[in-house]
């Protein structure tokens, strides 16, 4: 029955147009078939064998779309015949077409009919079970509105009094997130010096146990050593007590010394200016030939490493550069201390450079009883009522320029360059004999440039003049004398680290640059020997003035942001620098001479490597490793941005645990030798 929808005649059309397409398809491509090889012959292309494979493919392809057109073609004729048949059928009996019609029709409507109704009598159903439900809520709802608005007010009440609760819980809650995060922070900080501490109890109490009869001993030696302690203190008193007379007995004399030297005793003073000709004599006399002005910073370094390998020493070029920057800076760092093993050449580096660059050498040697400036630029002999002075007072007011006309040395050499050495400087306290001329030192940049006026701040008075009328009424006069170091006075001291020594206190440290001197990995049988002299050719204080560079900002705003962020750093050390420092820092880093083959980033970041293991990391020695553990990697990091070999090595062995068997940083310097 559903072949009574088919249009039969549309069927026949639909045959026909099929065969007319077959049809057409076949000719299509016969004709390309032909044309194709029609084309392929009139060119008279010679053809390789791929583009016969070629041909042969497409011919296999045509050839199945020829097999499947054939099979279409035959489905169609049988569907044809199927439809053709049902056409008959239909042309036989048209009546039963209609019949079957209203039949399906009719049963549709019942089944539609029969499903509306069952639809109908459900929601009967439910409506009348629904409207009982809703006459019992009804009577629920009553109740509870009477129950709800009774209670409404006490409701209200009670939501402000939670949303006041909630706030301050909410408060409560975040402290008590941040106390403890605090608190976990704190927890593994302490956890950490905890582990350390034991580790550390346990070491002690295993040499305690192999130690017990020493221990018995020490203690014997403790009592006796408190009873020698309690006779060093009332020597102690007897000296203070000395002390203090000699000191009452100075400032007495002090007082009528100043008293005679303001008396006009006949026209004729007391202390005169010819008491202090021993000055004039000076230590060296005025060059014949001097250097170039016009050298170079870099050749003046080159002639001093060969030098030094001529002498058969063993200088690292990174040591040199420092020694010599340091040497430039020294309006910022008064002074460059060698310090380190004894007999590493910390004497000879200074005497080997100076002869080369043409600076004169004046060594001193430190002796343990110093302990005041008199030992170290001389004192006035009452007796023989004449100043005796030291090489170095000799030597500095001949270097120090600015004389009156009735008072000069005999040779002025003020235009030369010249460098004192206080050799193992530390034999005595630095404070007692070198803390006063050390601040006057200080003071040379902050009255530039000198002149007679303003010699006060930075000078050593040692006469103040004399001023009255003679026995023939004529009015004498003589000028002041006074000692100071002027910009053309390097001051290099040497320090020997052992128990005859005294340390460096913060305030010379931080008025010097300190090149630490470690032990040697090679020892070498033999430094120096004869043969080695170079000719001195003096330099010109114009030449070493004039290699001098000012500070530039921005092309040291690598090195001002590192040592910005240490300072933040020491100060959880409680061991922050201040402004002096910081400029001596950037001074030292401006002036490190640059090769013609270097980068000027590359140079910044060695010179300010220098500069934290000179002035910084001193600062450190004795902090507990484990007690500031985070604060020390918060120093790594930054001295990895810094990225200086030398620098890393030394830091990881100050801060190395297992090698500073104590637990504190120890700074023992650079290796200068390494790379």
């Amino acid at each position: 029955m559903m072949f009574c929808a088919i249009d039969i005649e549309s069927l026949v059309v639909g045959k026909e147009l099929l065969l007319a397409i077959v049809g057409l398809s076949v000719v299509f491509v016969f004709c390309f078939v032909m044309g194709f090889f029609y084309i392929t012959r009139s060119r008279n292309i010679v053809k390789t064998k791929d583009d016969y494979d070629d041909l042969l493919r497409k011919r296999d392809g045509l050839s199945t779309q020829r097999d499947a057109l054939i099979a279409e073609i035959a489905a169609k004729r049988v569907e044809l015949g199927e439809y053709e048949r049902a056409k008959k059928f239909f042309e036989m009996h048209p009546h039963l077409v209609a019949e079957n019609e209203k039949l399906e029709k009719s049963i549709a409507d019942n089944e539609s009919r029969l499903e509306q109704l069952n639809a109908d009598l459900k929601k009967a159903k439910d409506k009348r079970g629904e409207l009982a439900k809703a006459e019992e809520d009804l009577r629920n709802v009553s109740r509870d509105i009477a129950d709800l608005e009774r209670d409404r007010t006490t409701l209200t009440a009670d939501k402000q009094h939670l949303e006041n609760d909630i706030s301050n819980l909410k408060k409560r809650k975040n402290d008590l997130e941040t106390d403890l995060a605090e608190l976990q922070r704190s927890l593994d900080k302490h956890k950490r010096a905890t582990e350390d501490l034991e580790r550390r109890k346990e070491e002690a109490q295993r040499w305690l146990d192999a130690n017990n009869d020493k221990i018995r001993d020490r203690e014997d030696l403790d009592r006796q050593i408190a009873l020698k302690k309690a006779e060093l203190t009332r020597l102690d008193d007897r000296l203070q007590n000395g002390e203090k007379s000699i000191a009452d007995t100075l400032e007495r004399i002090d007082k009528g010394l100043d008293r005679l030297n303001k008396m006009n005793l006949s026209g004729v003073q007391t202390l005169r200016q010819n008491a202090f000709a021993s000055l004039k004599e000076g230590v060296f006399g005025i060059p014949k030939h001097t250097a170039p002005a016009n050298e170079s910073e870099l050749n003046a370094i080159a002639k001093v490493a060969k030098h030094i390998e001529k002498s058969g020493f063993v200088v690292p070029e990174r040591l040199l550069y420092a020694f010599h920057t340091s040497l430039k800076t020294s309006d910022m760092s008064s002074l460059t201390v060698m310090a380190g093993v004894s007999g590493t050449g910390k004497s000879a580096i200074p005497k080997l450079y100076s002869e080369a660059m043409g600076i004169h050498f004046q060594p001193i040697a430190v002796e343990p009883r110093w302990d005041s400036p008199k030992d170290l630029l001389g004192f006035f002999n009452y007796v023989t009522n004449r100043y005796e002075p030291t090489m170095l007072a000799r030597a500095l007011f001949q270097f120090q320029g600015l004389h009156y006309d009735d008072f000069k040395p005999k040779a002025d050499m003020h235009e030369y360059m010249l460098m004192p050495m206080l050799d193992e400087m530390n034999l005595a306290r630095i404070e007692y004999y070198f803390s006063e001329f050390l601040s006057k030192l200080e003071m040379r940049r902050l009255v530039a440039p000198l002149t007679k006026e303003n010699l006060a701040v930075v000078a050593l008075e040692i006469f103040q003049g004399f001023n009255a009328k003679g026995e023939s009424g004529k009015v004498v006069e003589e000028s002041p004398i006074r000692l100071f170091a002027n910009q053309n006075t390097l001051f290099v001291g040497t320090m020997n680290e052992d128990e005859t020594t005294q340390s460096l206190s913060d305030k010379v440290i931080d008025r010097a640059n300190v090149l630490y001197f470690g032990r040697p990995d090679h020892l070498q049988a033999k430094a120096g020997g004869a043969g080695n002299a170079v000719s001195f050719t003096p330099l010109k204080k114009s030449t070493w003035n004039s290699w001098h560079k000012d500070a530039n900002e921005e092309e040291l705003r690598f090195a001002r942001e590192k040592l910005a962020a240490l300072n933040r750093t020491l100060a959880d050390f409680n061991r922050p620098f201040a402004h002096r420092t910081f400029q001596a820092m950037l001074s030292y880093i401006a002036n490190y001479p640059v090769g013609p083959d270097e980068d000027r980033d590359d140079v910044i970041k060695r010179a300010l490597a220098d500069q934290i293991g000179m002035r910084i990391m001193p600062k450190l020695y004795g902090v507990d490793l484990a007690l500031h553990q985070d604060t020390f990697e918060q120093v790594g990091t930054t001295l990895r941005e810094v990225g200086d070999t030398l620098l890393l090595q030394a830091f990881a062995n100050a801060a190395d645990r297992d090698r500073n068997k104590s637990g504190f940083f120890h700074w023992t310097g650079f290796d200068w030798n390494g790379r």
